[in-house]
């Protein structure tokens, strides 16, 4: 399911994006990294009333590139040059996957540090 999200994403994004002109294609590893950040700004989005605006704009997108070192053309470029060769690109997403999973179970090991500290100090008896 994530797999078709990031893929629908991917293809999203190359669509949106305007111009292409090719200035070297992303690495595998930083394709991911960039992949892993579009899909949590997206879901952020998403999931933030007050950020809905964003979500037809390039903007957000832009700034996770630049974050990077990367221009909007470089990533359509390479994302062309993925989907030329899908095992390639599979393994990217696979790579994506992965990042997602680790920083999802970051957030979930300070949400439940937060948590502990929270709770009141039991009383001794």
């Amino acid at each position: 399911m994530k797999r078709k999200a990031c893929i629908f994403l991917s293809l999203l994004l190359a669509f949106v994006l305007a111009g292409c002109s090719s200035k070297g294609v992303i690495s595998e590893r930083k394709m991911a990294k960039i992949q892993c950040d579009m899909f949590l700004a997206d879901q952020y989005v998403n999931t933030t009333p007050q950020l809905r605006h964003l979500a037809d704009t390039t903007a957000l997108y832009s700034c996770i590139l630049k974050a990077y070192g990367c221009t909007s053309e470089q990533y359509l470029a390479s994302v062309e040059h993925y989907l030329d060769d899908i095992k390639t690109f599979e393994k990217i997403l696979d790579r994506t996957k992965v990042l997602l999973e680790k920083r999802q179970k970051e957030i979930q090991k300070n949400l439940d540090r937060q948590a502990a500290a929270a709770l009141p100090d039991s009383p001794e008896e």
